[in-house]
C-alpha cells in the first residue's frame, strides 16, 4: 500500500476513507433504508395499511379484535405507527404479543372499522434493518461500538475534507463531466457529494457521538425510574379492551393533549402499565411524554412532560428524531433516506477514487 504524501489533513481523510470508507458506506446505506423500513413495509406488506378515512375504533377495540382472532397468542401491548407531525395514519395498528413457541407475533388491526387485516410472526423488517444498522446483529455490544466509532470518523474526514478542498464552497454546483477520465470523473463526484452532505453530515456524526455517550452510561439524563406498583397482573390473558381503554382515558386526564402510540403491560411483579405518545413537542422520540399506571388499582404511578424536562433530559429523546429524520413524517424522511443515500454514495465514491490512483490504470486515468 503506498503511503499518502501531502499535508496532514489529507494523509489522515486518506487513510480513514482508505481503511472506514466501505463499511461506512454499508451502514450508511443500511440507515438510510432503517428510515423508510415502515414505509418499505407498507409497500410489501398489505396488512400493514390503513383503510382510508378517520380512524373510528377505539385502542381497547382494536385489543379485543386482535384477541379474537388469535385467542392462542399472549398479547402485551400495542403501537401506532406514528411521529410527533401526526400524518402516519396511513398504518394499522399494531397488536403485539408472542405466540406458542414464545416468538414475536403481530396482529394488524385497522384503525378505521377496528378489523383484523392480517398477522406476521418473527422479526419485523423493521426490527430487522434497526438491528443489522445499530449494531450489526451482535447482541453482545461489540457491534454498537463499532458502528458507533463511525460518528467520530464521519466528523473527522468531513473536517479534513474540507481542509483539502480548499475551493469547496463553490463545489455544490461542480458536477463530474461525461467526458472526464475516471479518476477526475470519481473526484469531481466525490467532491459534489462532499460539499452537499454538509447539510446534514454533521447531525448524523454528533449523534452518533451522542449513542456512545449515552451507551457507555457516561451521560444518563433519562430521568428517575417510575415508582414501583401494588401488584402485577394477575394473567395479562385477562385483559380485555375495556381495561385498555379505562387505561388509556386515565393517561390523557394525566396528561392533556397525549395522542397515544404505545401501551405496553407489566411482565413483573411490581410493573406498571406504560402508555407513552406525542403531546404536541417539537423533536422528541415517542416515549418521551409517558403514564406509568398501577394495573389493578388504576392509580397513577407516574407523568413524564417533556414540558417539564431539562435541557440534558430533553436532548436525550431528541436525538433520535434528528438521527432518524422521523419528525416531520413521510417528508422528512425521505429527505434523510436520500441524505444517507448520498452519504453511503460519498463513502464509495472515496473509495473508487483511491483505487483508481493506486490501481494499474493509474498511468493512463490520472
Amino acid at each position: 500500500m503506498p503511503a499518502a504524501k501531502g499535508p496532514i489533513h489529507f494523509r489522515i481523510h486518506h487513510l480513514l476513507g482508505l481503511f472506514l470508507g466501505t463499511f461506512a458506506g454499508i451502514v450508511c446505506l443500511t440507515g438510510a433504508v432503517a428510515v423508510v423500513s415502515h414505509e418499505l413495509q407498507w409497500l410489501a406488506v398489505p396488512a400493514t395499511r390503513a383503510g382510508a378515512g378517520e380512524p373510528d375504533s377505539t385502542l381497547g377495540q382494536r385489543w379485543d379484535a386482535a384477541r379474537a382472532a388469535h385467542p392462542d397468542v399472549l398479547f402485551g401491548g400495542l403501537s401506532v405507527t406514528s411521529t410527533e407531525s401526526g400524518v402516519e395514519d396511513y398504518f394499522a395498528t399494531t397488536v403485539r404479543g408472542t405466540d406458542r413457541g414464545g416468538g414475536e407475533f403481530r396482529v394488524y388491526v385497522d384503525p378505521v372499522g377496528g378489523e383484523v387485516k392480517g398477522s406476521t410472526s418473527g422479526v419485523s423488517f423493521p426490527s430487522f434493518m434497526r438491528a443489522l444498522h445499530y449494531y450489526l446483529f451482535d447482541v453482545t455490544g461489540a457491534g454498537f461500538y463499532v458502528v458507533g466509532i463511525l460518528g467520530p470518523v464521519l466528523l473527522m474526514m468531513m473536517v479534513t475534507g474540507l481542509r483539502t478542498y480548499r475551493g469547496w464552497r463553490k463545489g455544490f454546483t461542480k458536477w463530474p463531466r461525461a467526458a472526464q477520465r475516471p479518476r477526475s470523473w470519481w473526484g469531481a463526484l466525490h467532491r459534489l457529494l462532499g460539499v452537499w452532505s454538509l447539510l446534514f453530515l454533521p447531525v448524523i456524526g454528533l449523534t452518533v457521538v451522542w449513542y456512545l455517550l449515552e451507551w457507555d452510561g457516561l451521560l444518563q439524563w433519562d430521568g428517575p425510574e417510575p415508582p414501583q406498583g401494588t401488584a402485577v397482573l394477575a394473567d395479562i390473558r385477562t385483559v380485555s379492551g375495556e381495561d385498555i381503554d379505562r387505561w388509556a382515558d386515565t393517561a390523557r386526564t394525566a396528561l392533556p393533549g397525549l395522542r397515544i402510540t404505545s401501551l405496553w403491560l407489566p411482565w413483573e411483579e411490581g410493573g406498571t402499565v406504560s402508555i407513552s405518545g406525542q403531546a404536541g413537542d417539537l423533536l422528541v422520540r415517542e416515549r418521551a411524554n409517558a403514564v406509568e399506571i398501577d394495573p389493578v388499582s388504576g392509580e397513577v404511578r407516574r407523568v413524564v412532560k417533556v414540558s417539564e424536562m431539562g435541557w440534558k433530559q430533553r436532548w436525550t429523546h431528541t436525538a433520535d428524531p434528528l438521527h432518524f429524520g422521523g419528525f416531520g413524517g413521510l417528508w422528512s424522511k425521505l429527505i434523510w433516506f436520500a441524505s444517507g443515500l448520498v452519504l453511503a454514495a460519498l463513502c464509495f465514491s472515496g473509495v473508487a477514487v483511491y483505487c483508481l490512483r493506486t490501481g494499474p490504470t493509474k498511468s493512463t486515468n490520472s
